[in-house]
């Protein structure tokens, strides 16, 4: 099975960091890497991630922005296919699976995404959110953006793409993904598998 590596970025996220990362670490595939950068939080957060228990990758830096963030843990990372998880979002069990299931099954494609769960601040699903179908067109004309929580992309598509845009302000994920795009498809997953805060 490849080696799967998921960065969660955190910043000023200490109410919900515990959950993100146990969502992670209990997901059933493995191998399974898990890197969580404390960006510079002036919260709990470093508290509650000295707190956590499992075998993970944690680090604190002083603060450099969500991107520069995700660029040095994916950096870091060993995996054949990258992921990231913002750190008040989760995944649902099974997450990592069907996504490495889905690459799998698709040699041409280069990521997955899933539907996922809109939640509220106690964690409760609010409604479900379907994604849509990936249609590039749509995504480059009508900022239409299809990945959202729990998506995943193989590792030599995001070295040849380059990573997240630390230049802009506003979007730098939706400039990643139509970049990402020109190497080639998404895959749809039509489950809910993550919960987006």
């Amino acid at each position: 099975a490849p080696l799967v590596s998921i960065v969660i970025p955190a910043y000023n996220h200490g109410r919900y960091l515990a959950e993100a990362v146990n969502s992670v670490l209990a997901q059933d595939h493995s191998p399974l890497e898990l890197i969580v950068l404390d960006d510079g939080s002036t919260d709990d957060t470093p508290a509650v991630l000295a707190r956590l228990e499992g075998n993970f990758i944690r680090e604190r830096h002083a603060n450099m922005g969500q991107a520069r963030t995700l660029q040095k843990g994916w950096a870091i990372a060993k995996g054949n296919i990258l992921g990231y998880l913002s750190a008040d979002d989760i995944l649902a069990p099974g997450a990592v699976s069907a996504a490495v299931a889905a690459l799998q099954a698709a040699p041409d494609a280069v990521a997955t995404y899933c539907d996922y769960h809109l939640l509220d601040p106690q964690s409760r699903p609010v409604r479900q959110v379907k994604a849509p179908e990936y249609d590039y067109r749509a995504m480059f004309v009508d900022v239409v953006c299809p990945p959202g929580p729990g998506a995943f992309f193989r590792r030599d598509a995001y070295e040849a793409t380059g990573p997240w845009n630390a230049d802009l302000r506003q979007m730098p994920d939706y400039d990643f993904w139509l970049r990402l795009g020109l190497r080639g498809h998404f895959v749809h997953i039509e489950q809910q598998l993550a919960g987006f805060r």
